[in-house]
């Protein structure tokens, strides 16, 4: 059996309906989590997408800053000897970035110059929100250079990664000829930053929607024992990680949902899942199973961080994922001998302790999720004071 592939919107590209998500790429000497100091394990990671290149992903998914601008260099690397071919690659325009018109233009070639590529496939304004579209996007001319590099053939289809509200989503949509949105999408962010509603939208305009955190960071995939209960009593054989996808493979308007996969096993499983994909997959009764998932979850007061770093530069150097990581398996499993050994072990090799923040705010505004990080940081710890 091999994957039914889809249509990315109206866009005339057909994708798979998994595609693989570069900002976890393995890291030298087997670290993990990649907002780990740790660089790129470059062969590795050349092993791993062609790996899932060859299983038959046919979409990469990266963006400027993934690994610290490292994961862009590996897939021009791995895409060498043919591969280039096979596959449709996205990355992102880091909008925070842009001060000056011409900015655009030369990220646009730096990226190219690590992909080693003369032209991106997909090409999407990254982590649009209404500061930075309003302080970035729109006095430098963002837009504008896109569909000039859409029209000139340096990029191909065009769209925007989203964190903020459904209106503003709206707004964004009516203001351009898109292709293509990327979207927070998993059975618990339903009606997150535009949510379904955002999606269903999109796809009314012929946009293809791309899901992204289909598994809220690896939230979804160890869920906790109330939540695993729920998924065992409806199939026993269904894992959650196939419960979350097949959530959004239901869907008409999803395109594809992205994994940010890190081992060859990973994969191999993944696309297991992946080759029964299909939309309207799900029964009623299924569908009412993520009802009682989502009610399972909501007794459990974790802090919805995915793990996106896009809050790191604290000043303090306070590794806010770990921290918040290290607190989320405390209230889904109990287990404080675990977590205190994270505090005091883990925690101290990727950076500070919650115990360092001196509450400036300067992760705040940068965190897609609009989690009050001073506050949750806080919280945590006082778990461990």
């Amino acid at each position: 059996m091999v994957m039914e592939l889809r249509n990315l919107g109206s866009t005339g590209i057909k994708v798979s309906p998994i595609g693989l998500g570069c900002m976890r790429l393995p890291l030298e000497g087997g670290a993990q989590g990649y907002t780990s100091s740790r660089g790129a394990d470059v062969q590795a990671g050349i092993e791993l997408i062609r790996h899932a290149i060859d299983s038959g992903v046919n979409y990469l998914d990266t963006a400027f800053n993934y690994l610290h601008g490292e994961s862009e260099k590996v897939i021009g690397k791995a895409l060498a000897d043919g591969y280039r071919d096979k596959v449709t690659i996205a990355t992102k325009c880091p909008i925070w970035m842009l001060k000056e018109p011409g900015d655009f233009d030369s990220l646009l070639a730096k990226q190219m110059g690590r992909l080693n590529t003369d032209h991106i496939d997909v090409y999407l304004l990254h982590c649009v929100m209404q500061g930075d579209w309003k302080n970035k996007v729109l006095p430098t001319g963002a837009v504008e250079s896109l569909l000039r590099a859409k029209e000139d053939g340096r990029v191909g289809a065009i769209g925007f990664s989203f964190h903020d509200t459904t209106d503003f989503f709206k707004e964004v949509v009516d203001y351009a000829p898109w292709d293509i949105c990327q979207l927070q999408l998993n059975y618990l962010d339903q009606e997150f930053q535009g949510g379904l509603s955002a999606a269903a939208y999109a796809a009314s305009k012929g946009m293809g929607v791309i899901a992204m955190e289909p598994l809220r960071g690896g939230h979804l995939v160890n869920v906790p024992d109330r939540v695993n209960e729920v998924f065992s009593q409806a199939n026993a054989e269904r894992t959650p990680i196939e419960w979350a996808f097949d959530f959004l493979w239901n869907r008409p308007e999803i395109s594809l949902l992205l994994s940010g996969m890190t081992y060859l096993d990973q994969i191999d499983q993944n696309i297991e899942y992946a080759k029964r994909a299909r939309i309207d997959m799900l029964t009623q009764e299924e569908l009412a199973v993520y009802d009682r998932a989502i009610a399972a979850f909501k007794s459990y007061d974790t802090i919805p961080c995915t793990g996106c770093n896009y809050c790191n530069g604290c000043p303090e150097g306070v590794t806010i994922p770990y921290n918040f990581q290290t607190y989320n398996q405390w209230v889904l499993s109990g287990d404080m001998d675990r977590a205190r050994w994270e505090w005091e072990t883990t925690i101290p090799l990727n950076g500070a302790r919650a115990d360092a923040c001196t509450q400036c705010g300067t992760c705040k505004e940068r965190c897609p999720q609009h989690i009050d990080i001073p506050t949750e940081l806080e919280k945590v710890a006082a778990l461990f004071a």
